[in-house]
């Protein structure tokens, strides 16, 4: 059940939100930031990876690390089976999955659209010149790829046929 304390987050542009779950196994309350889609135009994944952190004291940020960390399928309405994320993370995600995501389909599938819209865009500016892309955050690069390992953006395709494209 989403939470909104008179704020409405538009979870269509990625915005975190707070929801609560019924559940002797987790906590009542926690943030879920959407984010992290594949930017590559021609994928054809419907990855969004959400990040989970705990609900945090009044006054307090949210912590650095997430507690729980997966990838929904959207294109199969399931968990992204081949994300490599902790067993405590799966299973919270598929209790996320059954019992918060659902009955809010439509708003992960426009922020996946929003946000692969912005990935995009951000590409194209990363890759002008140095001025283009100072002070901006750039992610890790897992290294060379190799044309027939799984693709790094957990689509389980080979990088040929997805983001090596």
């Amino acid at each position: 059940m989403l939470e909104t304390n008179g704020y409405e987050p538009d979870i269509a542009k990625g915005e975190p939100f707070v929801f609560s779950l019924k559940s002797e196994q987790y906590k009542a309350r926690y943030v879920c930031v959407p984010g992290c889609v594949c930017d590559n135009p021609v994928c054809s994944c419907r990855d969004i990876g959400m990040a989970i952190y705990d609900y945090p004291e009044q006054g307090q940020d949210l912590t650095d690390t997430p507690v729980y960390a997966f990838v929904l399928d959207l294109g199969n309405r399931s968990l992204q089976a081949d994300y490599n994320c902790s067993r405590e993370s799966r299973a919270f995600g598929a209790f996320f999955l059954d019992h918060v995501t659902r009955e809010h389909w439509a708003l992960y599938e426009k922020a996946f659209v929003y946000l692969k819209n912005r990935a995009m865009q951000q590409k194209k500016i990363l890759k002008g010149t140095a001025e283009n892309i100072a002070g901006q955050i750039l992610p890790v690069s897992p290294g060379n790829t190799g044309r027939n390992e799984p693709c790094p953006c957990g689509s389980g395709k080979k990088y040929k046929n997805c983001c090596g494209k």
